[in-house]
């Protein structure tokens, strides 16, 4: 294949579509003019006709391969010639990435010129892409350095230059793009092995990790072990942790690394090793008392917030508290030791547990003061589900429960809890037996249960197995069992009893803010809150803290705590979509406005956004031209 990624992206469109493209539509979809599209092919033409075929245009059907030995076609299609570049340079944001990409690879200043030559772009492009590159690398707390005569060089520490190069490879935190890098780099042999044989090297010594954090300990041991090769070793920590008991693992981990990598491993790098084996464990209680004792005094303080604001009182409930107890004992650790989760889910949870979400966010950072730990959102998020389990557990009808059912979870005991939850709630004649990792299932012999249902791929064994989603949707579960229907009535009340027509606005909006503040003196006038000052602070405060829009289109502002006399919840339609956060747009605006008193009744209008999110109706709850329409519409979701 070609080495420039454009030119295999032309190749791909074609031998998909051959006859279906001419310039002007390439031009249109690769956003480059028909002149560009053109010098493309006569460049990929001379490489063409060294392997048994042309690209020709047939004037009035479009471009094709002309192939005249078809042999010599068949090998260059089978061939996977790695370009020297991995981002795409024939975008802005391509060629920026590229520039960090292979100025994090360099020991030294290194001059425009030799960087635009190692890029097959001109100095001039790389000239102007540099402000764009401060910005970035500032925003991973790296210096870009330029010296007169010298050139340019990225200072900072290694462990930023590590993150740095993972984010910037998985900017969305899909593990597709992070495989693809490690393709590139020709790893995934590494990346196999290391999935075979750690989960041996780990049982042995009696430790275990859930499938994601093992999936994540062997992307960074791959990323280490080029970036030592490279003679780019971490910096020794002044007071590195003692491994005590750990000690034969480290080992055995050690000679493995050094076996496949062919590498000696510094002591600083053994060091911060140590870290990030203790902060992706499975908890096991500490042997520390004074550890334990701080711990359990968190957990307390986390719970005690979430009763307080919320009367929500999940303190009596042990399964909670045992799994808060194993993910918070890890995440402290992460926070102490600036070891930063990237949760893939953290906008699917925001978007689809808003309740738990936002209970948790809450409580976090009231107990901030107290416990002065940095908790970054992703970890709030892992943190949500568990919360949104025990709130299901607690809060919800209870059903006898008959069938028998094996869940195979890779993403951790959070994530577990919430499809079991919801796989409770949705089907209640369907007993859980267990929840197991992957790793677990693909070493048993036989299946007891009835059914097993899997968030991962895995092997049929002698019971059905049905795939659903990570975090599975109403529809997903309604389609396990075609019994199962939704209570309706409860919401259509709420609908009803919380929405009026005093608190509705369709109109062009300047901005979120004043979106805000008309829904705000509108339930001011009509002494649904006190001081429309105060509550209009604590709306903007919490936006701070994360966007509060949490799908395509939705926004749900509100205050962290309940100030509210009444529930009400105000309705902005925008005729023209507001700029709300990060790039984010809205037309559809829920401003929520919550009691003390009703609480816990209208958190039923949490379920009624979701809905809206899962069955993609904002568009059409945006285009009603009147609160009624608005209502009839509505309504509609759940029919």
């Amino acid at each position: 294949m070609f080495t420039d990624i454009r030119k295999n992206k032309i190749f791909n469109l074609l031998e998909e579509n051959q006859f279906e493209w001419n310039g002007d539509k390439l031009g249109e979809l690769l956003s480059i003019s028909d002149r560009t599209v053109r010098k493309e092919i006569k460049e990929m033409n001379e490489v063409c006709k060294n392997h048994g075929f042309l690209i020709k245009n047939m004037r009035g059907q479009g471009l094709y391969f002309d192939v005249f030995d078809q042999q010599n076609f068949l090998q260059f299609k089978s061939s996977n010639t790695s370009s020297p570049l991995y981002f795409d340079i024939n975008t802005k944001d391509g060629r920026m990435k590229q520039c960090i990409l292979t100025l994090l690879y360099e020991h030294q200043y290194i001059t425009l010129e030799e960087l635009a030559e190692k890029m097959f772009v001109s100095r001039t492009t790389i000239s102007s892409e540099i402000n764009g590159i401060r910005t970035l690398l500032d925003s991973h707390q790296l210096v870009l350095h330029s010296k007169v005569g010298k050139g340019i060089f990225i200072e900072g520490s290694e462990f930023q230059k590590r993150n740095t190069l993972v984010s910037i490879i998985d900017y969305s935190i899909d593990y597709s793009q992070i495989e693809k890098y490690f393709d590139w780099q020709e790893q995934r042999d590494d990346v196999e092995t290391l999935q075979k044989k750690l989960p041996l090297l780990f049982s042995l010594h009696h430790l275990y990790f859930t499938d994601e954090n093992l999936n994540h300990f062997i992307y960074y041991l791959v990323i280490m072990a080029d970036r030592i090769k490279h003679q780019f070793i971490l910096e020794q920590e002044a007071k590195p942790e003692q491994v005590g008991p750990y000690a034969p693992l480290m080992d055995s981990l050690m000679s493995l690394l050094s076996d496949l990598f062919k590498i000696n491993i510094p002591q600083s790098e053994k060091d911060n090793l140590f870290v990030q084996v203790k902060s992706k464990m499975i908890y096991k209680p500490d042997q520390d008392p004074l550890y334990n004792e701080m711990l359990e005094a968190y957990i307390e303080s986390f719970l005690d917030k979430i009763n307080e604001n919320y009367y929500y009182d999940l303190s009596k409930d042990e399964q909670l508290r045992n799994d808060l107890r194993s993910h918070i004992h890890s995440m402290l650790y992460r926070a102490e030791n600036n070891i930063r989760v990237r949760n893939p889910m953290e906008e699917h949870i925001k978007k689809y547990f808003p309740l738990a979400y936002e209970v948790t966010l809450y409580a976090i950072k009231s107990i901030k003061d107290e416990f002065p730990y940095e908790i970054n959102l992703g970890e709030i998020a892992y943190l949500a589900l568990h919360i949104g389990a025990s709130l299901e557990r607690n809060y919800q009808v209870k059903y006898e429960r008959h069938n028998s059912c094996l869940i195979v979870c890779g993403s951790g005991f959070g994530t577990a809890r919430m499809i079991e939850t919801t796989i409770k709630q949705a089907i209640p004649n369907l007993f859980i037996t267990k929840t197991i990792s992957a790793q677990k299932y693909s070493v048993l012999p036989y299946i007891e249960e009835d059914v097993v249902i899997t968030s991962v791929q895995i092997e049929e064994k002698n019971k059905p197995v049905f795939k659903i989603e990570t975090l599975p949707s109403k529809k997903e579960i309604i389609e396990l069992d075609k019994k199962i229907t939704r209570e309706l009535s409860q919401t259509t009340d709420l609908l009803l009893k919380y929405f009026s027509p005093t608190f509705f606005f369709k109109k062009s909006f300047k901005n979120k803010e004043e979106a805000i503040k008309i829904l705000t003196k509108a339930m001011a006038e009509e002494k649904v809150i006190d001081d429309e000052a105060e509550f209009t602070k604590a709306i903007f405060k919490r936006e701070e803290l994360g966007s509060t829009v949490i799908g395509e289109g939705v926004a749900i502002p509100h205050p962290l705590n309940l100030l509210s006399k009444r529930t009400q919840i105000g309705i902005a339609l925008a005729e023209e979509p507001i700029e709300w956060a990060n790039g984010q747009q809205t037309q559809l605006i829920f401003l929520l406005a919550i009691s003390k008193e009703d609480y816990e009744e209208a958190m039923g209008i949490y379920d009624f956004i979701v809905e809206i999110i899962r069955e993609n109706q904002a568009e059409i709850l945006s285009s009603a031209r009147s609160f009624n329409e608005f209502i009839l519409k509505a309504k509609l979701i759940y029919e």
